[in-house]
């Protein structure tokens, strides 16, 4: 590991100076002058290297004409009937087994119930503003499939199963060989004061929790968990790649500066992963 660092850092020390598209700016301290006109203490500012973005890549010849035909074949698709067609195709609702000693809801009813509440949630709808919106079920219904049957372990066992078919199903041909990276990244969520996972965030603001994502380069999440606003993003990047449960083999890991530190390097190394952060200035 040594010898590998020493040689790359060398490496990018030999044609930083050399590269078009790197420049590095030099420190300047500016002069400023309070209210009264009399001169104050210099503010230092830090060096910086910035990188030029590269040029985009040339759009496929027969994009302008596949774009078209798609919007003419399938000009608007509901997000009900994707989870309807891929509920029929893999059968991920069979993971909300009830935890009660019985059952006396039929397989139609319940499978429909369970696909109303997982769209009234991962939407953000609610399930009050999804059993408004069609005459079958209530929303008592609803609140008593959620409370019987989803868990985040079902939850989990149906993300993987709807991301191994994601993989399985690409074509090479056309989406190239299977994907072996993943840019992992947090969002602040806004929840209740009361909720015992809220924490403020010093630099967000306000009180919310973090959703920490693993997405794969084809915009797939592979793997989400929930984490406090304080905690480090080092241990949430180096869960996702041991427990994601998916048929996907995480090689690269792309995090900003927060998702990385030496202790993870050490630790991607000896889990042989490419940790590739963002790292500030």
């Amino acid at each position: 590991l040594g010898k590998g660092l020493e040689s790359h850092l060398k490496s990018f020390n030999d044609s930083i100076l050399s590269n078009p598209k790197v420049k590095i700016t030099a420190v300047e301290n500016k002069e400023r002058v309070d209210k009264n006109g009399k001169p104050k203490k210099p503010k230092k500012k830090k060096a910086a290297i910035k990188i030029s973005p590269s040029f985009p890549q040339e759009d496929p010849v027969n994009l302008k004409f596949l774009q078209p035909e798609l919007v003419k074949r399938w000009p608007n698709i509901s997000l009900m009937d994707v989870m309807k067609e891929t509920d029929l195709r893999i059968d991920f609702t069979k993971h909300f087994p009830s935890v009660l000693s019985r059952e006396t809801l039929n397989k139609d009813t319940l499978q429909r119930r369970l696909l109303l509440c997982i769209y009234g949630f991962g939407t953000n709808t609610g399930l009050k503003r999804i059993s408004s919106g069609q005459p079958f079920d209530s929303h008592s219904d609803l609140r008593y499939v959620k409370r019987c049957t989803m868990g985040c372990p079902n939850v989990r066992c149906a993300i993987a199963d709807i991301v191994n078919a994601t993989l399985a199903i690409r074509d090479p041909k056309v989406w190239g060989e299977q994907t072996t990276g993943c840019a992992c990244d947090s969002k602040k969520v806004s929840v209740w004061d009361q909720n015992l996972n809220a924490e403020w965030h010093a630099r967000y603001g306000g009180r919310g929790v973090m959703i920490y994502w693993h997405v794969d380069k084809k915009s797939c999440v592979v793997f989400s968990q929930i984490k406090t606003c304080s905690s480090s993003e080092v241990g949430s990047m180096i869960r996702g790649v041991l427990d994601h449960d998916t048929a996907m083999e995480m090689k690269e890991i792309y995090v900003d500066t927060h998702g990385q530190s030496t202790i993870g390097f050490a630790f991607s190394h000896l889990l042989h992963f490419d940790l590739l952060p963002r790292l500030k200035n």
